[in-house]
């Protein structure tokens, strides 16, 4: 489903008819390896300006350019413990 052009999808999709189906599991996959930077706020305690100062410090950057991809996603291994 979403996936770079030189990368293999984010979240495995299987075909269903003229539709795509993504799982509860694949789901719950993607949750458990990335996060988006609007969830950041809620998963570190912290706040958005605070958390961006963090990650700019710590030079964790997302996985794709954010405004190529339309949203800023976020290798949980990659983020600092808070």
């Amino acid at each position: 489903m979403f996936c770079h052009p030189e990368a293999a999808p984010l979240i495995a999709s299987e075909p269903y008819g003229e539709d795509v189906w993504v799982s509860p599991a694949a789901l719950e996959n993607f949750r458990q390896k990335y996060v988006t930077k609007k969830r950041l706020p809620l998963i570190m305690g912290a706040r958005p300006l605070a958390i961006e100062k963090l990650l700019r410090e710590c030079g964790v950057k997302p996985i794709w350019d954010p405004r190529e991809f339309g949203a800023a996603i976020y290798e949980r291994a990659d983020l600092p413990k808070v």
